[in-house]
């Protein structure tokens, strides 16, 4: 089972879950990679090199949505962000606040490419091995 850190470590903290790996903080795209489970250890010392997932959440427009507004809502996600009482509770929840680069249009438009990339390979990969 994989679920966000944010909705697992307090389950885990509680002994409802075992927890058996966690993605390696390395990997982030984050200015504060978070790793509040110190006594669980990362996937690859687990022995899940190849084990990199993550998260994400964005706001995304319609296509054809004008700059204006896309740079109007881009400035306002940055600015709740920033705010120190949305950093806290955020980091206090396992998230990881991306840095401002990262959260630009560009740069989503970007990861969506490439987690459409690779996880249409992982899926086109497991049909196959079901065929078999």
């Amino acid at each position: 089972m994989r679920s966000t850190l944010a909705t697992t470590i307090l389950r885990t903290l509680g002994a409802a879950l075992l927890a058996v790996a966690c993605v390696d903080p390395a990997h982030a795209v984050s200015d504060y990679p978070t790793r509040p489970i110190t006594k669980v250890p990362t996937a690859e010392d687990a022995g899940l090199a190849e084990f990199h997932v993550t998260d994400w959440n964005a706001l995304i427009a319609p296509k054809g949505t004008p700059d204006a507004i896309v740079e109007r809502h881009y400035a306002a996600l940055c600015e709740a962000l920033e705010n120190a009482g949305t950093r806290k509770r955020l980091l206090e929840l396992g998230s990881e606040i991306p840095h401002r680069d990262a959260r630009k249009p560009e740069a989503l438009a970007t990861l969506v490419r490439a987690e459409i990339t690779r996880w249409v390979a992982v899926i086109t990969s497991a049909t196959a091995q079901e065929r078999e």
